[in-house]
């Protein structure tokens, strides 16, 4: 269950990076990785790490690759070994862990440690919870739910969920709403998701408690919304 296709963005704080990209990504890729950063890679250059998505026989799964400071990458790796689809990879403040969805007894949210190891279920099993993302502080998770099957011509019913990082003290921010989606938690405490509750696919922010909705956006679809890391900026 993928919706659309996002764009990369940087934590400052850790030094990893977090990659989403068009289905068409993989060629761009290879050009990083064909390239090799080993040879290029000075004494004391520190090592960067990508979490991206990769279609392969049109399913997608996660990988990890290196990026110098040079901007060259190389060492791509598949994080997972799991037959079903996985997206939305989102790094932990700490970047020590990755939470991520997998469509796997439907559509959940999964947490693993930075090399794939400790991976297990957050969310409800069965259901059809998507597009994962960190609290700023690392302790909490925010997702959606997604009101039963997507029917071709249909708008879904959704529900914004802040959970624990445990997966403990789930609760809803944003109920029962029309596709509200890709939620995003910026520093200065407020959310930033995708949604068609006004009709259209626009950008809109609220408090981290769900009050005080407002849309930014008001012409053509947009999607994937991204802080900037101060919190000031929206990418989409």
């Amino acid at each position: 269950m993928k919706f659309l296709s996002s764009i990369f963005q940087m934590n400052r704080r850790s030094g990893m990076l977090i990659l989403f990209w068009p289905n068409l990504f993989t060629s761009c890729l290879g050009l990083l990785i064909f390239t090799g950063c080993s040879q290029s890679q000075s004494p004391g250059d520190t090592l960067r790490t990508i979490a991206f998505v990769n279609k392969s026989e049109n399913i997608n799964h996660l990988w990890l690759m290196d990026i110098n400071s040079s901007g060259i990458g190389c060492h791509a790796r598949r994080l997972t070994n799991d037959a079903e689809a996985e997206n939305y990879p989102s790094w932990s403040p700490d970047g020590k862990r990755l939470v991520y969805q997998r469509d796997y007894n439907g559509s959940g949210i999964y947490l693993a440690d930075a090399d794939g190891k400790n991976r297990h279920r957050l969310s409800l099993t069965p259901g059809f919870d998507a597009t994962p993302s960190w609290s700023p502080d690392g302790k909490q998770i925010i997702y959606t739910r997604i009101s039963g099957l997507i029917t071709a011509g249909q708008v879904p019913k959704t529900e914004i969920h802040v959970m624990n990082v445990d997966g403990s003290g789930d609760r809803i921010i944003l109920p029962n709403s029309d596709f509200s989606v890709e939620p995003r938690w910026s520093v200065n405490n407020q959310i930033v998701f995708m949604s068609h509750m006004n009709g259209g696919q626009q950008i809109y922010i609220m408090n981290a408690d769900g009050t005080h909705i407002k849309q930014l956006t008001h012409e053509g679809d947009n999607g994937d919304p991204v802080w900037s890391p101060d919190g000031t900026q929206i990418c989409f």
